[in-house]
């Protein structure tokens, strides 16, 4: 489960909420309701005058999206990956194949 207890401790402290009773279930949980100061602080006559479930839905952040990055050179990273190796293995070819300073031509 959720550890709620130092947001519940917050709001009784704020007196915003207030320990109704126990439950009469197992384990005897408390049951909390609102406070008349709650009700003064946000200016309500009534606990009907808060906005439904329904309401709050659409107040939120919308659902994420998938983030697209963009292409590098036009290549995806497997691409870009892919080319970059091609290039070193090239780069190691080719410094195989030039020749080594002296011969023995050279030396001759």
């Amino acid at each position: 489960g959720v550890d709620s207890g130092g947001v519940l401790r917050t709001l009784l402290e704020k007196k915003l909420i207030k320990i109704l009773g126990k439950k009469d279930v197992p384990g005897k949980p408390l049951v909390y309701g609102t406070s008349k100061h709650f009700l003064e602080m946000f200016g309500l006559k009534d606990l009907s005058g808060l906005p439904t479930l329904k309401d709050l839905a659409g107040l939120g952040p919308p659902p994420p999206q998938e983030q697209v990055l963009p292409l590098r050179n036009g290549k995806s990273d497997e691409e870009e990956a892919a080319s970059r190796e091609e290039e070193t293995k090239s780069e190691r070819m080719g410094e195989k194949n030039e020749p080594a300073g002296e011969t023995s031509k050279d030396l001759g």
